[in-house]
């Protein structure tokens, strides 16, 4: 699977927990991020467990993104066009 770059913005106390997680596991800040994406992408699942390949991975979000209300993807959408305010 191919890996995209994103900017995220978080409140200072929760980057203060994700310095603290990183240094203490001595794992990635990337991998802790992804661990907790994965986590709650299982939950909102409500399964226990879920192994999907690559192709019934893309198959899975492209339904799932077919499900959402167009006007919180016409919201997502300016969001993601939106410039930083430090660019």
């Amino acid at each position: 699977m191919r890996s995209k770059e994103i900017t995220l913005i978080i409140p200072k106390n929760t980057l203060k927990q994700l310095n603290f997680l990183a240094k203490n596991t001595n794992r990635f800040k990337t991998d802790i991020v992804i661990n907790a994406i994965q986590n709650a992408f299982l939950d909102q699942l409500d399964s226990n467990f879920c192994i999907l390949d690559e192709k019934e991975s893309e198959t899975l979000y492209k339904k799932l993104e077919s499900d959402i209300d167009p006007k919180i993807q016409q919201r997502r959408d300016s969001l993601i066009k939106m410039p930083y305010s430090w660019d």
